[in-house]
């Protein structure tokens, strides 16, 4: 998993992307503890506030209740590196090592759509 112990991945990946790392993933309530759990135990989870309510962009109300849970900024290389791998291919998974440090409970949620992943999503925004 990327740690603060892997200081060079850390701010390479930084350096690709402008600004710091923020999202969230976003799931349906009954998702919250599973993945807040182990997020976690990650330390991707965001200090303080965490989990927030989530309202779709188009303002659309689903029949589930959506939250938003707020990463670190590795967690957000991490999903954000990993979500990127999705697209296009749903059928097998993405190897590179950014993509292997996500959690599986976390990775099939996204991989069936029953979570997505924010980029730049911030507390309260």
């Amino acid at each position: 998993p990327l740690s603060s112990t892997q200081p060079t991945i850390r701010w390479v990946m930084a350096a690709l992307s402008p600004g710091l790392p923020v999202g969230a993933l976003i799931v349906e309530d009954r998702h919250v503890q599973p993945c807040v759990s182990k997020l976690k135990k990650l330390g991707w989870l965001k200090a303080g506030i965490s989990v927030t309510p989530y309202v779709r962009r188009d303002g659309e109300e689903g029949a589930a209740k959506l939250r938003a849970i707020h990463v670190s900024q590795d967690g957000a290389m991490a999903l954000q590196a990993f979500s990127k791998s999705l697209d296009g291919r749903r059928d097998e998974r993405c190897t590179d090592e950014r993509c292997t440090a996500v959690p599986d409970v976390i990775a099939t949620l996204l991989e069936n759509g029953s979570a997505s992943w924010e980029c730049g999503l911030r507390v309260r925004s």
